[in-house]
């Protein structure tokens, strides 16, 4: 792959972390490796570490809304489902209310699901 390929694949994947995509850590994972094994910069793709750290932040959201919609939905997944939202808030420094919830709604919800698991 010539050099200009790879930087075109970073660029996709730095559009897809742009739009705030779940899977954040992967499109990271690629940018870096690209550059990396190609020897460019993320100034070469027009981006810097402020944004990456942004766009991981947007996506990191979205990633954990899409649990907290989950665990409205009834999820029987409840564990798993709250272990990601915490573990996301905790690792990005974001609050449960920066998402839409709070700690009473997320223990309700939890409470729902260990009902309906029991049914």
């Amino acid at each position: 792959m010539a050099t200009q390929e790879a930087m075109q694949t970073a660029r996709q994947y730095l559009s897809l972390l742009r739009e705030g995509s779940r899977e954040y850590d992967s499109c990271v994972e690629i940018i870096r490796r690209e550059c990396q094994q190609w020897k460019f910069s993320l100034a070469d793709i027009d981006t810097n570490e402020d944004e990456i750290k942004g766009c991981c932040i947007k996506g990191a959201k979205s990633k954990v809304r899409r649990y907290l919609d989950l665990l409205r939905e009834g999820s029987r997944e409840y564990d798993s489902c709250v272990e990601i939202i915490r573990r996301e808030c905790q690792q990005w420094k974001f609050s449960l209310a920066d998402i839409g919830t709070n700690d009473e709604e997320i223990k309700t919800l939890i409470q729902r699901s260990e009902m309906k698991a029991v049914k």
